[in-house]
């Protein structure tokens, strides 16, 4: 029977079918029509599908063999990421490098007079 709808109650179909209902079917007010364009439908002819319960031998779908063609461009981003990370880190070493050598020169300069300084 399985879970049932939403709550675990039955399905619609499995409540109708227990009470006795029929098929719903296609509404009696537009039978008329459907089988008007059943009669105009041409006949198609059954499709030669070929079946097999083994597993083909294609190669499977993984996120490898999906970027594997595009391996030079994902190189060349990976590339770019690196090199923009290291340039964010460079701007703070700069003003690092900068601020360390001014206040330097400043700590000698005034290291004569004010303790602290030196």
């Amino acid at each position: 029977m399985g879970w049932g709808g939403f709550f675990g109650g039955p399905q619609a179909q499995s409540a109708a079918r227990d009470a006795g209902l029929p098929h719903a079917g296609v509404p009696g007010n537009l039978r008329v029509q459907v089988e008007e364009v059943l009669r105009k439908e041409p006949e198609y002819p059954p499709v030669d599908v070929d079946f097999s319960h083994r597993q083909p031998a294609d190669p499977p779908l993984t996120l490898r063999t999906m970027l594997w063609p595009f391996r030079r461009q994902l190189a060349i981003a990976l590339l770019l990421v690196v090199i923009e990370s290291a340039m964010m880190q460079t701007g703070p070493l700069l003003a690092q490098i900068g601020i360390d050598t001014a206040c330097g020169r400043a700590i000698s300069r005034c290291s004569w007079w004010w303790p602290p300084c030196s």
